[in-house]
């Protein structure tokens, strides 16, 4: 209905206030409809791209991005170079060759981070780190940078890297979801020797109810998963946390990144075979079984627990192989691995 409305209304009426005015702009851009350049107020344009980005509508920004770089001369330096910015972020996430044209009208330590976030999206994950520390190098408290080399560290098991970085970015900013998001993760699957289990689950029950606090989609979905991690791996109540995945799924039908990622510990927690089937060929839908994706290690650890719970040794050996990960945590996988395996 509120589509419908917007698309009724035009923007050059002079009855429109200014508020009205941004709102239906907004509305507009949204949906793809034309707005005059000079109707474009820039900080407000921005918030728009920020918004069709952090809901992933990457050839929007695109399309955006691209239509106001040709038709403006104008734009503040500024503005020009956060348009660039989200538009080169854009085609990272969509492993855009044209990304690397794109990124060289941004120079200095932004160049290095969009590289390092581009290897990141097709899956070289010790390049993407390289990158990273670069720009550490050169601004050593740009938060960006290590939210993605704690995302990095523990995506390849070594959360000892990731801890301080995650509990440094934390707390110069814990009102940022992905910034919780990190630190839980950290946290959560950190040692013993390091943090123990009473400390660990006092952390851990705190980041929730930050979570809860944050008045956004991302951040609501970031917290369901986050809760259902803690019921998995701290109160092993998994009655609870198939009630948090129903849930995870009534409200976040079509966004099901983190519900995959999740769903491979836990089926193979409780080694639901046909279960583990069923989220193997979502993964394949979403294109997880690519080299080049960000996510090609989940797909593997799936195939392994799947082949290991039907005792193929030599398939689940093999696809244990492919990981790019450190070798601890490749350790751990086996060691799973073989906890499925019918003796």
């Amino acid at each position: 209905a509120l589509d419908k409305f917007v698309r009724t209304i035009e923007i050059n009426d002079s009855n429109l206030d200014l508020a009205d005015e941004i709102f239906v702009m907004q509305e507009s851009l949204r949906l793809g409809k034309q707005v005059p350049i000079e109707k474009l107020l820039p900080s407000y344009y921005l918030k728009t791209m920020k918004n069709l980005y952090d809901d992933r509508k990457n050839s929007a920004v695109i399309k955006l991005a691209d239509n106001v770089l040709e038709s403006s001369d104008v734009l503040d330096s500024y503005i020009r170079d956060e348009i660039r910015f989200f538009l080169c972020s854009s085609l990272a996430r969509l492993k855009d060759e044209r990304f690397k044209n794109e990124v060289q009208s941004i120079s200095g330590y932004k160049h290095n981070f969009l590289f390092g976030f581009y290897y990141r999206q097709i899956g070289r994950f010790d390049v993407a780190i390289d990158r990273f520390n670069k720009v550490l190098e050169e601004n050593r408290t740009y938060s960006q940078a290590k939210r993605e080399l704690v995302l990095l560290y523990n995506k390849i098991g070594e959360y000892d890297k990731a801890y301080l970085m995650a509990k440094d970015n934390y707390e110069n900013n814990r009102n940022n979801p992905y910034h919780i998001h990190a630190y839980f993760q950290s946290v959560l699957y950190q040692r013993e020797s390091i943090l123990p289990t009473v400390e660990k689950k006092r952390i851990l029950e705190s980041l929730l109810n930050d979570f809860e606090k944050i008045d956004s989609p991302s951040a609501r979905n970031m917290f369901l998963i986050s809760k259902a991690k803690y019921n998995m791996e701290i109160e092993m109540n998994y009655s609870e946390v198939q009630s948090i995945l129903d849930q995870a799924k009534i409200e976040f039908p079509e966004d099901n990144t983190y519900l995959l990622l999740f769903q491979v510990d836990f089926f193979e927690r409780t080694k639901d075979l046909k279960q583990l089937e069923k989220v193997l060929s979502y993964m394949k839908i979403s294109g997880f079984n690519r080299r080049d994706s960000n996510y090609y290690n989940d797909f593997l650890k799936c195939q392994i627990f799947i082949n290991a719970l039907k005792n193929n040794d030599i398939e689940w050996k093999e696809y244990l192989s492919k990981l790019t990960l450190s070798d601890t945590a490749r350790l751990a996988i086996k060691e799973r691995a073989m906890k499925l395996i019918d003796q």
